[in-house]
This record gives structure tokens, C-alpha cells and sequence, in this order.
């Protein structure tokens, strides 16, 4: 999940969960609240061992071009 779908995810929770407070709560301390429930999330999805997609796409990118570079390394030392 990217950071901004698992921002909407608990800010959605959030207001069905609050219920008929959310229309006296401004939407702003929701997203807020949001926002900082995502950070603690993520942290505890990655202490799980999991990244999110952005990290992966990185780290996926990082793992192509190394490949490539020990590819070039094996063709030269042939």
C-alpha cells in the first residue's frame, strides 16, 4: 500500500468509527489524526518485515542495477 492509500484507509475508519461526532470534528483534525496513525502503522508494518510500495519500488531498483552491474562483471572477467 503507498503511503497516501493507507492515509485515506484510517482517515475513513476514523469517521465511520466516530460516528456522529465526525460532523461536529473538523475534517482537518480527522485527516490530521489520520496522518499520524499512518506513520505509527507503517512503523509496525515494517517491524513485521513488510515495506511499503515506494520502499519496494526502491529497493526493487537498487536490486535490478546490481544485478546488471555483476552481469557486466561476469561477461569481462569470461
Amino acid at each position: 500500500m503507498q503511503d497516501k492509500e493507507i492515509r485515506d484507509a484510517i482517515a475513513s475508519i476514523l469517521k465511520k468509527e466516530v460516528g456522529a461526532f465526525s460532523n461536529v470534528i473538523p475534517s482537518e483534525i480527522i485527516n490530521s489524526m489520520a496522518n499520524n496513525l499512518s506513520k505509527d502503522f507503517n512503523s509496525l508494518i515494517e517491524k513485521s518485515g513488510y515495506v511499503n510500495k515506494s520502499k519496494y519500488k526502491a529497493l526493487q531498483e537498487v536490486a535490478d542495477r546490481l544485478e546488471k552491474r555483476i552481469e557486466l562483471l561476469e561477461e569481462s572477467i569470461k
